[in-house]
């Protein structure tokens, strides 16, 4: 359908009517993108997804569609497979005994294990594993819900593997022990409970038909074994009256206005205020000596009933189990993190490691085989998780109240660290430093480093330049912990010196060391030079070799093209820039006319010319030769440590130097293939197709299947592009994933007929070339790269030119 301006703003209407946060969680219909796992860097969302009966039906149905063959044999594949079994330097798997070769476990679960000696090298994959989960040992014949499922298997990971299982003591064993004990409804009952946000429920809102018509039996049972709390059981009222407002609905606040005599015709929230200032206000007239606040508590309350909520010790516990179970899943990826830079903070404890094994059981989701061989524990001893969750928590707070842009809290949590930070054991922070670098990650020691970086742009925001400054200065004098913000830390730490401090002598120093820093990558060097530019041409600055610096870091531009666009006026737009052009690019007088994005609009131009064949992919397109072209070097096997679950869609030390270091001569050797193309022993169109076949629709870090069209046209542009190239900038990628992920131009254009090409970095008006992408214009320029930028001037006619 033609996307006229019409019914563009028809589907503006509709979309603005509609209120994404009221939309509906869970399993969507067959075809769309799931919005848990499906995006293109492959992360994972915070959300839980609990899905009813009628999701299930529509899953059913999706099910019976037609699958492409590669993801159907993936799904089969992997729903006989569970994260289990992994073999350690020991030789045990995490739930059978050296000495046994064949169990079953409480659960049903039927292993097969050599019982011969392993020896430290011997790994296991997946596909040795023969699992089935279906039946409950302590109810024979019923069929186990599939979130409970998926807790147990979590449980019987941890607790069966000699390694993890000590971590757990004292208050922990007997927490697991007694859910364990539990019947089939409790338990089920009380990890649908997990999942929910942890607050108090009115009784109304707890309703699983699936798990008992008459809910209450069950969670007297929770209660009577301190996995809930019941407000009704309190000694003293937990709630405070705010907080029983929120839980009451709008009809009770409305019943409750009525019975003092407020309008009740406003909103909930105007009502409670209305109570809440007249509770302020008057004293009760029943009782000099009971106010008014109690006698409105005590009424809320029988309107409001019984309301229940996980306690906190269990939930701690199984948090704790969790994050032993997958420690990737417990944090996120902070290369670029600023106070504003994500809108989900990496809260800890939402779960994400259940989320996971659903998705994965379910066959939504399939992870790349890999060998788990895992002789380093993340947590050497209890202590040492101890230290992590608190560090963690802490890491947590500041963030939420960063989020609610509450600075002077955010500090004092910060400072609170600060000081929690010192008591961390010697033996602790040792081993975190002997640690390979993608595993100190995730120590205490690390945690606290992140939060430390955190307090330098508050104390930036709160405009104390030089308690920043000191701080960034002990930040750079360590060189373990956050080495990917260095380059970040410098460019702070000049612009402090030289702008707000007035010291452009240490400024540059501070460059200068910054500029041979090892750690400092791609577009803060240029942000260091820019700024030694600037101390240049201060009149205090002299006596210093500037020449020498800013001639060893000088960058090599690409050429500029510039091409005109209609741009659609002011008042009409919605977002991101839109441009105007004609439906039909041919036809001279044709009055169809589309909306488009800038990139849409250079593509339609560059067509125009000759190139029929283009892609928007940015860094995104190269990502996808790199994992198709090097696809079994990235999951090669030999690797201490860098594949611990079977949910890995990468190796852990992918976003490191050690990810080139620890695979350097199988890399080089790949790239030197591929640069003869096609060669004796190696067809790089082949191995494309290969892997484009084996791994369809695998969830692979930087891999978006939906990129190209097919592999065939993957192999066209990237014999367009010629083997020297493509390996030239899959070396840069393979030495620094972490930091060349972005910067890649935005346009791939060919003409299919005479194989030319262009690498096209697309500029809208007002807009120029960031950091990272002048060091790829430089890259791909010394790499004899077709690379142009493109700048796009608007000219905002009411109409196009005939």
């Amino acid at each position: 359908m033609k996307r006229t301006i019409s019914n563009y703003f028809n589907e503006n209407s509709v979309h603005q009517k509609q209120n994404p946060k009221k939309r509906k969680k869970g399993l969507q219909k067959d075809g769309d993108v799931f919005p848990l796992l499906k995006k293109e860097d492959n992360s994972v969302d915070n959300d839980i997804i609990v899905i009813s009966d009628d999701e299930k039906e529509k899953k059913e149905k999706s099910e019976s569609l037609p699958k492409t063959s590669s993801f159907l044999k993936k799904t089969e594949e992997i729903k006989n497979l569970a994260p289990l079994f992994y073999k350690r330097s020991h030789g045990k798997s995490l739930i059978n005994d050296a000495n046994e070769s064949s169990k079953e476990n409480n659960y049903g679960i039927k292993v097969t294990k050599d019982t011969k000696d392993n020896s430290k090298n011997v790994t296991q994959s997946k596909e040795d594993v023969d699992v089935s989960i279906n039946t409950d040992s302590n109810n024979k014949g019923i069929q186990i819900p599939y979130h409970l499922q998926n807790f147990k298997l979590v449980i019987e990971t941890v607790t069966n593997n000699s390694d993890d299982s000590r971590l757990f003591e004292g208050d922990d064993n007997t927490i697991i022990k007694a859910f364990q004990e539990l019947g089939l409804p409790a338990q089920s009952l009380y990890v649908r409970l997990f999942h929910r946000k942890p607050s108090w429920l009115q009784l109304g809102k707890i309703s699983y038909q699936e798990i008992a018509e008459d809910i209450v039996p069950v969670l007297n049972v929770l209660v009577e074994k301190k996995f809930v709390l019941c407000s009704q059981s309190e000694e003293d009222i937990p709630f405070a009256l705010p907080q029983v407002f929120t839980l009451l609905p709008a009809q009770d606040m409305k019943t409750l206005g009525k019975s003092l005599h407020i309008p009740v015709s406003g909103t909930k929230e105007k009502i409670s205020a209305s109570i809440l200032k007249l509770c302020k206000e008057q004293k009760s007239v029943l009782s000099l000596s009971n106010s008014l606040k109690n006698v409105v508590m005590s009424r809320a309350m029988k309107l409001l009933g019984p309301c229940y909520k996980i306690a906190d010790n269990p939930k701690q516990t199984f948090n704790r189990l969790l994050l032993v179970f997958d420690v990737t899943r417990g944090t996120e990826d902070d290369s670029e993190y600023s106070l504003n830079g994500s809108n989900q903070p990496p809260y800890y404890g939402r779960h994400q490691q259940l989320s996971t094994v659903m998705m994965t059981g379910m066959g939504r989701v399939v992870y790349p085989k890999s060998d788990i061989y895992r002789p380093t524990p993340v947590f050497e001893t209890r202590n040492e998780l101890l230290e992590y969750e608190a560090a963690y928590h802490l890491y947590a707070d500041v963030m939420n109240a960063s989020e609610a842009s509450d600075w002077k809290l955010a500090l004092d949590v910060c400072k609170t660290a600060r000081n929690t930070s010192k008591t961390l054991s010697e033996k602790s922070k040792q081993r975190a430093i002997a640690l390979p670098q993608f595993m100190c990650s995730y120590t205490a020691s690390a945690i606290y480093t992140r939060i430390q970086s955190l307090e330098v742009e508050l104390l930036q925001r709160t405009k104390k330049y030089k308690e920043a400054s000191d701080l960034l200065r002990k930040l750079i004098a360590q060189e373990h912990f956050a080495c990917s913000r260095r380059g970040y830390w410098y460019e702070r730490l000049a612009l402090n010196l030289e702008q707000h401090l007035g010291k452009p002598h240490d400024a540059y120093e501070v460059i200068k060391q910054g500029l041979s820093d090892r750690y400092v990558r791609v577009g803060h060097v240029i942000s260091l030079v820019e700024r030694l530019e600037k101390i240049k041409s201060s009149k205090k600055a002299k006596g210093y070799d500037f020449k020498e610096l800013l001639n060893q870091h000088s960058f090599k531009t690409a050429s500029e093209v510039t091409i005109v666009g209609r741009l659609l006026p002011k008042r009409m737009q919605t977002g991101k820039a839109r441009f105007m052009r004609q439906s039909h690019e041919h036809v001279a007088d044709s009055d169809d006319v589309l909306l488009c994005s800038v990139e849409e609009l250079v593509l339609a131009h560059y067509r125009s010319v000759g190139y029929d064949q283009g892609i928007h992919g940015e860094g995104g397109t190269f990502a996808c030769f790199f994992c198709l072209l090097m696809w079994d070097i990235i999951f090669m096997s030999g690797i201490d440590d860098v594949f611990r679950t079977p949910y890995q869609s990468h190796p852990l030390d992918y976003n490191t130097d050690e990810f080139y270091e620890n695979r350097k001569e199988a890399i080089e050797k790949r790239l030197n293939e591929i640069s003869q193309w096609e060669c004796d022993g190696f067809n790089a169109p082949e191995m494309i197709r290969d892997t484009w076949e084996a791994n369809k629709d695998v969830n692979c870090a930087g891999m978006n299947w939906d990129r190209f069209s097919s592999a065939h046209q993957a192999v066209t542009l990237a014999q367009c592009m010629g083997g020297q190239l493509v390996a030239g900038i899959l070396r840069i990628i393979a030495r620094d994933p972490r930091h060349t992920r972005s910067g890649l131009p935005d346009l791939a254009v060919w003409k299919s007929d005479t194989s030319d090409y262009k690498l096209v970095e697309v500029k809208g008006p007002g807009d120029r070339l960031s950091n990272n992408q002048k060091v790829w214009m430089h890259e791909l320029v010394t790499l004899a790269a077709n690379v142009e930028v493109c700048h796009v001037t608007a000219n905002a006619s009411r109409k196009l030119a005939k």
